[in-house]
């Protein structure tokens, strides 16, 4: 025989951690609030190991007839409007005999906690709030019983203001210095682009000014290439005669004024071709 105690089987186990984890749901349930409507309340039960209960503010003293009672006001809280009031309950909806089933008519917050006014602290008779005597008003009047303090709960945590460090943001420039700066920079970009443009247009129209002046000898050139051999012979022959006779043009007309010293006459004579002329002079009257 093993001195070892036997392993537990593997359904116990399973057993022992879903009831716990059921235990631990519902206990969460349990701690969650609900006013009449069903809304969630920020209440904590008065008796938390019960499996329902009546649930008051933090801050507030659970009585024992279902009434919740405010604690003493603190600085930096919000002072309540009055010192008793019926709140909430861990059922839902509402049903279970350890909610507080006063003050949960249509005329009465549903959705929060409602206020109450005490009628006779000897009776124990407590009436909801209204903006008149409302112990006068037996329709709202109810009588609980004396009470006595059960629990006082725990108020919340009051948040001490902590150092926040701040972002430190350069000191923004005056409006005017921006927009000259703007301006200036606006302009020298619109002057860089202008100058461009110009230089772009001032390139292409030399490229077409060159290209105008090479489609002649291109044409020319492509004219004399179609041509066949013996047309092309001829027109050389052609332009090398009329450059020839070009060189060998006749002499312009020549003048030659002669003066006569005895007469004072002048005789002109035309040379042309080697020939003389003579030309007859006025007479003087």
């Amino acid at each position: 025989m093993s001195c070892f105690p036997k392993r537990p089987p593997l359904s116990f186990i399973l057993r022992i951690l879903l009831t716990s984890l059921w235990a631990l749901g519902v206990t969460a349930q349990n701690n969650t609030c609900y006013f009449p409507n069903g809304l969630a309340s920020p209440g904590k039960p008065c008796y938390p190991n019960a499996r329902q209960s009546g649930c008051c503010s933090p801050g507030f003293s659970c009585l024992s007839n279902g009434v919740c009672q405010a604690g003493a006001p603190v600085p930096n809280e919000t002072t309540m409007k009055y010192s008793l009031y019926r709140s909430s309950c861990t059922d839902e909806t509402f049903k279970d005999p350890a909610c507080p089933h006063f003050c949960i008519g249509k005329e009465d917050h549903q959705e929060a906690g409602q206020g109450l006014q005490l009628c006779s602290a000897e009776l124990g008779t407590y009436c909801c709030r209204r903006d008149y005597d409302c112990c006068t008003n037996s329709t709202i009047t109810y009588t609980l019983g004396k009470s006595d303090v059960v629990t006082t709960l725990p108020r919340l945590p009051v948040s001490t203001p902590k150092h926040i460090p701040i972002e430190t943001h350069p000191i923004a420039e005056p409006k005017a210095d921006r927009f000259a700066k703007d301006t200036i920079i606006g302009a020298g970009a619109g002057i860089g682009v202008a100058g461009f443009l110009f230089l772009s247009g001032c390139c292409v129209w030399l490229v077409r000014k060159r290209s105008k002046r090479k489609k002649p000898k291109r044409k020319r050139s492509r004219e004399l290439d179609s041509m066949d051999p013996a047309e092309l012979s001829m027109r050389k022959e052609v332009s090398a005669s009329v450059s020839a006779m070009g060189e060998e043009s006749p002499p312009v007309e020549l003048s030659e004024l002669r003066r006569h010293p005895r007469d004072g006459t002048q005789s002109t004579t035309n040379v042309r071709y080697g020939e003389a002329t003579p030309h007859t002079p006025r007479r003087q009257a």
